[in-house]
This record gives structure tokens, C-alpha cells and sequence, in this order.
């Protein structure tokens, strides 16, 4: 941000001035000035790590860009008291700033940054997460068989009672072998579109299109993406997935579950 940017060359500018003007008045008391109460005062100071030297982070005139970084939160306060107080625009201006930057970083890579953040050097700034365990085949296998007890995929609803029931049942399976299939996070599959899924995908070269049976699915912004960037990892992203059926693992099915649940939402809920 410019106002960061102008800051930082200013507050510079006033450390070097008045670093100057110390050096200068240290050299005016050690030729006029041998008060031995003076050199007294020197070393005490010394002595209980008394630093009058100020030095700003490298990193300040970038606060605002990209993820946070430890300087961030001074950033921003400083940010709001120029506005509010030397530009006189009350304190509506400081609930608008921040708001706005509570929402920036809510949605920045997903919900890494949601929540009370401090800095950790050793994550690169990231927030502290509890994560529950990952799902494994033997817990989508019980998902399954649970949403078939509850539901059977046999036969039409007769009432609307029997509708809401197959259409959560149907959103539900297609919802969790698509964050297993894609192995994506519960925050980043409710963010899917139809337009990152492309159900009538070209022919693989030398096939007809007849024997095309895949989806193909766009995602961006994976979880960790920036940190791959960071490091260089460029080819790691896998932005781009060909979605195959798995018959014979019908629980990790997406495929099958989302063809299904889109037949479904097409003929009842489009109507």
C-alpha cells in the first residue's frame, strides 16, 4: 500500500536525522563535558540493556500484501489512528478498517488465516489449527452403508417428506467422495461451482467420444498452495483431476455420486 510504503521512507528518513543529531551531541559532551555523573548515568544505562536505537521491520512497507507477517498488526493500527486522527474521519473510518481487513484475511487461502492469529516464525505467520484426523476407506465404507439404511437408492419418494430425505441423502454422498476424492477440505468443497466441472470433456486422442467417461474438475487456490509457491514447488499444485468411476469401491465413488445427485437436482428441484 502507498501510505505504508511513504511511512516507512519518512520514519527512515527521521531515524537517520535524529541519529545524527545523537552522534553529534555525544561528540559535543565528550570534548566539552567530562562530568563524571554523566559517564555514570552512560554506563548504568549500558548496564540494564537500555537500547535508544529504533529500527523498523524490513517487512513493514509490505504489511498489507500477501499473508499477514509480525509486523502486520502494528500496520494496521497505525493505519487507522492516521486516518482517524490525522485525517479527522471519526471512528466510523476505524470499524471500516477493520472489518475490511477481518474479511480479507478470513478469505485469504481459505480459512488459514480465519480466527485469532499470532505470529509463529517456525509456521510462516499461519494460525494454530486443530485438525481432526483424516477420513480413511473403512470410514467412508460406514458413511455409506449408514445413508443406504437411512435412505434406499430403490424407488421413487412418494411424498415430499421421502424427497427432502433422498435429496440430502444424495447431496451428502456426493459431497464426501468429493472432498475424499479430491482431498480437499470441508470450507473448500462448499465452494464449488458448476463451473469448475466439466461433465462433457473432449475425447482423449485416439478414442471416440463414446468412450469418454470422466469428469473433468478445475480447482485453484489449493490447501497450502502459497507455501508450495513460496518454496518453489510449482509443479506440486495439481490444479486439474479426470474424475474415473469406481464401481467397485461404490463408498469413494464420486463419479457415480455426482452424476446421480445431478440427474436428481435436474429433474426435481429444476422443475
Amino acid at each position: 500500500m502507498e501510505w505504508l510504503a511513504s511511512f516507512a521512507q519518512e520514519e527512515q528518513e527521521r531515524i537517520e536525522e535524529r541519529w545524527q543529531a545523537e552522534e553529534g551531541e555525544k561528540l559535543s559532551i565528550d570534548e566539552e563535558n567530562d562530568d563524571d555523573e554523566d559517564i555514570t548515568e552512560i554506563g548504568q544505562a549500558k548496564e540494564e540493556g537500555e537500547d535508544t536505537d529504533v529500527t523498523m521491520d524490513p517487512e513493514f512497507p509490505t504489511a498489507f500484501m500477501g499473508p499477514p507477517v509480525k509486523c502486520t498488526p502494528v500496520a494496521i493500527a497505525m493505519f487507522m489512528a492516521y486516518k482517524c486522527f490525522t485525517e479527522d474521519l471519526g471512528v466510523s473510518m476505524a470499524n471500516a478498517i477493520h472489518a475490511a481487513f477481518i474479511r480479507h484475511y478470513d478469505t485469504m487461502d481459505s480459512d488459514t488465516y480465519r480466527g485469532r492469529w499470532h505470529f509463529d516464525e517456525n509456521k510462516d505467520g499461519e494460525a494454530d489449527r486443530t485438525h481432526a484426523r483424516a477420513m480413511t476407506m473403512e470410514d467412508m465404507e460406514r458413511l455409506l452403508a449408514y445413508m443406504q439404511q437411512q435412505c434406499p437408492k430403490d424407488g421413487e419418494p412418494k411424498d415430499l417428506a421421502a424427497l427432502s430425505l433422498k435429496a440430502a441423502s444424495l447431496l451428502f454422498n456426493t459431497f464426501t467422495t468429493t472432498g475424499f476424492t479430491l482431498w480437499t477440505r470441508n470450507c473448500e468443497t462448499v465452494r464449488l461451482q458448476a463451473k469448475h466441472f466439466n461433465f462433457s470433456p473432449d475425447p482423449r486422442p485416439g478414442r471416440s467420444p463414446a468412450s469418454v467417461k470422466y469428469i473433468k474438475v478445475s480447482l485453484k487456490n489449493r490447501k497450502n498452495w502459497q507455501r508450495k509457491m513460496k518454496k518453489g514447488e510449482h509443479g506440486l499444485n495439481g490444479h486439474t483431476y479426470n474424475i474415473h468411476p469406481q464401481l467397485k469401491t461404490p463408498a469413494i465413488d464420486m463419479y457415480t455420486h455426482m452424476l446421480r445427485w445431478k440427474e436428481f437436482y435436474e429433474t426435481h428441484l429444476l422443475k
